[in-house]
């Protein structure tokens, strides 16, 4: 929910990448993020707290389970009824060649 608090001020990426440089997925640790981010943390603190984002997260983690998707980077890849889901980091090369398959076929 973090993200979206956050995107609620302008800082939605900015919140995304130093959440996962700094590891920081505790709320506790999420508003002290928001704070070192210069984010109005009471306003970015009652966004939390009232889980005005509660909905719509649970689904997209129902979508992502339709997909198998049960960890993340998880990649789902998809076209003309055939799919392929890739689990964990892919580097750009070995998506490239697999979007090429799709994409020449």
């Amino acid at each position: 929910m973090g993200n979206e608090c956050a995107g609620e001020q302008g800082a939605f990426w900015e919140f995304h990448d130093a959440r996962f440089q700094s590891g920081a997925f505790d709320v506790a640790g999420q508003i002290t993020l928001a704070e070192n981010l210069g984010l109005d943390v009471p306003r970015f603190t009652a966004c939390m707290n009232d889980n005005r984002y509660q909905t719509s997260l649970q689904e997209d983690r129902g979508i992502a389970r339709q997909y198998g998707v049960s960890i993340q980077p998880t990649f789902v890849i998809s076209s003309g009824g055939q799919r392929t889901t890739l689990i964990g980091f892919k580097s750009v090369a070995q998506l490239s060649v697999i979007i090429d398959d799709y994409l020449n076929q």
